[in-house]
């Protein structure tokens, strides 16, 4: 579950956003994949692997992009 803290005429008030199942982190989905972080980071630098998601300012992957990549095969990430 993520917290977002705003601002609003000097007084905090507390947003809080639930993420969606099939939407991952970079680390979720590394674990998802069965590789590593840094493995996803160099496929991302290379313009290969799968799919990247903007959610507002985070690099997110979407579950079904990931299962894609992977019915696809990692033949692109040179494996």
């Amino acid at each position: 579950m993520a917290e977002v803290v705003r601002v609003q005429h000097g007084s905090a008030r507390l947003i809080t956003m639930n993420k969606p199942d099939d939407l991952l982190t970079r680390r979720e989905a590394a674990a998802y994949l069965g590789r590593s972080v840094s493995s996803l980071e160099r496929w991302e630098k290379a313009g290969i692997g799968p799919k990247i998601t903007v959610f507002g300012k985070r690099k997110m992957y979407l579950r079904r992009d990931l299962d894609d990549y992977r019915r696809k095969g990692e033949r692109d990430a040179g494996h």
